[in-house]
């Protein structure tokens, strides 16, 4: 529901998202490799039209809101894909792959391509053009009203083809895929239909990978019979509003803009600690707020692919083994909520698969999987430590490290049969430190 009376409220609101939108893209000029000079960047901004029937089952277009004023509104038969490009003209030709591919960026949940601001000027000093979009009912994309009554498969449908319409229309072969969170699972999708346009996939704290086993279910449940009655009375409401599709946006367009903007405030300043610039604060916290009162869209298409607890509902450990994608890279955070040992699971799956083929052709060339850990950071990797993120980006397209004080660690599926203090498997993000401890001298954000 959009609590505001008037098409001027909505604009109103759209104006005050594009306005922390500049803001964060001149800041993100601050974010430079030691050889980069900001004069070097350009910017730019696109809201690409696409053909409303390359996307399925939006039945209702007609209260669509989306990004521009002018020509994509009126043409009846567009939507639009809202993204800012960058490109260097002092880029390192040293430190590519061997591929001319752009990068495309992917955001997660309640997000949108300028979450990347920290981000955006090293990539670019390292890929020839690095893309940052809103997905298709996000940010300032097209946001027509969502179908609540979608199966998972249909929810991917629009994601996936609406990006397919977007990268057609940017006349692109061929795109390195970096996508964070529920982003990550929606490139996967993307990956298994449209395989021939994606060079490499890097994976960015992905949602959805781990399966839930029958055994899995059952600690949880044994566990949550522990808990006093009334955290497990809160944990039964919020489960209920899960399934019906309440989101924190539909909190958010229902309490004043003050108590509203009060908590994506005090959320920014706990869970971003490495955001300390009152300026850069400010910027974040505006552009979180004002995405989240836009008018609702695909953020009601989280209960649709993910269960309560953030497990996919078509898990992604079964799905990345058989992608026709040459490469898939994991990148997770030191203290990440998404759990390491899904990348693992994945790993291990197509190393395994790997080995079975070598006996039996008719089994599927599996993708070579890596796992990376960005240290000092947690589910928002890219602004927790923005270096680090970076070079695991850089790594995972198959290009050399741009500066060797930031690189992530990597890890192995072995990981997932060492033992512990105790002699129990490794279970925690502690216990995973042990084992894999930086080198000595190594530098982090």
């Amino acid at each position: 529901m959009w609590p505001f009376s008037s098409s001027s409220s909505i604009d109103s609101v759209k104006a005050e998202v594009i306005h922390a939108e500049d803001r964060l893209l001149k800041l993100a000029r601050r974010f430079l490799l030691p050889s980069q000079q900001a004069s070097s960047l350009q910017f730019t901004l696109h809201d690409t039209p696409i053909p409303r029937a390359s996307v399925p089952h939006i039945r209702d277009a007609s209260s669509c809101f989306a990004s521009t004023s002018s020509s994509a509104n009126a043409d009846s038969a567009t939507y639009t894909i809202h993204s800012v490009q960058v490109t260097s003209s002092d880029a390192r030709r040293d430190s590519r792959s061997t591929s001319t591919a752009p990068l495309v960026l992917l955001h997660g949940y309640m997000n949108s391509s300028s979450y990347y601001f920290r981000n955006l000027s090293g990539l670019a000093h390292h890929f020839s053009t690095v893309h940052s979009l809103d997905w298709f009912g996000w940010g300032l994309s097209s946001r027509p009203a969502w179908p609540k009554t979608l199966t998972t498969s249909e929810a991917e449908d629009i994601f996936v083809e609406s990006l397919e319409a977007w990268r057609a229309a940017q006349g692109l072969d061929k795109m390195m895929i970096g996508a964070h969170s529920l982003g990550g699972y929606v490139a996967v999708a993307y990956a298994e239909r449209y395989p021939q346009h994606v060079e490499r996939l890097l994976l960015l704290s992905p949602a959805g990978v781990p399966e839930e086993t029958p055994a899995m279910l059952q600690e949880r449940k044994q566990q949550l019979a522990t808990r006093p009655w009334t955290m497990r009375l809160m944990f039964y409401l919020a489960q209920r509003l899960f399934e019906r599709q309440y989101t924190p946006g539909t909190i958010m367009r229902l309490v004043s803009t003050s108590r509203g903007y009060g908590w994506v405030s005090n959320y920014v300043e706990k869970r971003l600690p490495a955001i300390s610039d009152p300026e850069e604060r400010k910027a974040v916290s505006d552009y979180l707020y004002w995405n989240s009162i836009m008018p609702s869209s695909a953020e009601h298409s989280l209960s649709q692919i993910l269960k309560p607890n953030a497990m996919g509902r078509v898990p992604l450990v079964n799905r990345i083994p058989l992608l026709k994608v040459p490469h898939v890279s994991f990148l997770y955070g030191s203290h990440d909520w998404m759990d390491v040992e899904g990348g693992l699971q994945v790993q291990a799956k197509t190393e395994e698969q790997g080995k079975r083929r070598a006996n039996d052709s008719t089994i599927a060339v599996p993708p070579k999987v890596e796992v990376y850990r960005v240290n000092q950071a947690g589910h928002l990797l890219m602004l927790d430590n923005w270096r680090e993120f970076n070079q695991g980006v850089i790594i995972g397209a198959g290009g050399q490290a741009t500066d060797s004080a930031y690189m992530p660690t990597k890890l192995d599926a072995s990981l997932l049969a060492a033992k512990a203090d105790g002699g129990q498997p490794i279970r925690s993000y502690n216990e995973m430190n042990r084992m894999t401890r930086r080198p000595t001298g190594m530098a982090a954000a």
